[in-house]
């Protein structure tokens, strides 16, 4: 929380300014301290995530949204379609996509949404690296789909998350 409150030039804080940060003292009521910490849930709890492909037992659709980073989907050599789809089981709105990767390898993709029976290309981007955080116009939809265009080697992604801002 930035103050803005220097002292003067005489090492003193002016009058004016120590009434208001009186003020926003006043104002400001904290959580009482945490017992605990809360237990970490998942972004899209009760969303499954299936992928055109995987390259192995450690490399599951699943990855990409169980909040580790550590973790990773990497399609299988040769597959040509490498998307991972997620599906809430209900219609879920959203307006931003946060994805990245593990080890950086994609250099084009694309986000879609399944809408009136058909993908609707939501976002399009070049190199993901490991923060891709791009906002789209609001959609309601049940499923929601990456998919690489273009790769060097097999990307792992690491993450990927919808929100609504």
């Amino acid at each position: 929380y930035l103050l803005n409150a220097a002292p003067t030039d005489k090492g003193l804080m002016d009058d004016n300014g120590v009434r208001r940060l009186a003020e926003i003292g006043a104002a400001v009521k904290l959580p009482a301290p945490l017992e605990t910490l809360p237990e970490i849930q998942p972004v899209h709890r009760g969303g499954t995530a299936t992928a055109s492909s995987v390259s192995g037992p450690d490399s599951g659709a699943g990855n990409v949204i169980d909040c580790d980073l550590f973790t990773r989907w990497q399609f299988a050599e040769g597959d040509a379609d490498r998307w991972v789809e997620l599906d809430f089981g209900k219609p879920v709105t959203f307006n931003r996509v946060i994805c990245g990767e593990f080890k950086s390898g994609v250099r084009a993709f694309k986000i879609e949404a399944m809408s009136d029976g058909g993908w609707k290309p939501l976002v399009r981007g070049g190199e993901m690296t490991f923060n891709f955080n791009a906002p789209f116009e609001e959609v309601t939809a049940q499923k929601y789909r990456l998919t690489i265009l273009e790769a060097e080697g097999a990307p792992r992604i690491a993450e990927l998350t919808f929100v609504r801002y």
